[in-house]
C-alpha cells in the first residue's frame, strides 16, 4: 500500500486514501492500541501484588485494599516517568536479568523433577 499511494506512515497513507477522517481515524486507532499494553501491564501488576496480599492475609477481601494498591502503583509509575535519562536503571536492569535467569533455572528444575 505504501508503494501505491506514497505515504511514508500510517496516518498519511490514511489521509491520502480516506482524507482528514481517515487521518483521524488511524491516529485514533493507533493510540488506543499504544494504551493497551500499559492498561494490561498495569492490570496485571495490581492484581498479582494484591494476590500476595491476600496470600499473606487471608483476612484481606476489600475492594478498598485493590484501589489502594492501584494507587501505590500508579504512584510508583508516575515517578519512574518522571526519569530522563535511562541510564540510571541500568543497574536494575542487570539484576531484573539475573532473576529471569535464576526464574528459567528453577522452572527448569522443577519441571524436569
Amino acid at each position: 500500500m505504501r508503494k501505491k499511494t506514497g505515504g511514508r506512515s500510517f496516518t498519511e497513507i490514511g489521509e491520502i486514501c480516506y482524507g482528514t477522517p481517515g487521518k483521524t481515524a488511524v491516529n485514533v486507532s493507533l493510540g488506543l492500541c499504544q494504551l493497551g499494553y500499559p492498561i494490561a501491564f498495569l492490570f496485571f501488576i495490581i492484581q498479582n501484588f494484591y494476590d500476595l496480599i491476600q496470600y499473606v492475609d487471608s483476612s484481606v477481601h476489600e475492594e478498598k485494599t485493590k484501589n489502594w494498591v492501584a494507587f501505590f502503583w500508579f504512584l510508583i509509575f508516575v515517578g519512574i516517568c518522571w526519569v530522563r535519562k535511562l541510564t540510571i536503571f541500568a543497574k536494575t536492569h542487570v539484576f531484573a536479568d539475573v532473576m529471569i535467569m535464576l526464574m528459567l533455572v528453577v522452572v527448569v528444575w522443577y519441571g524436569l523433577k
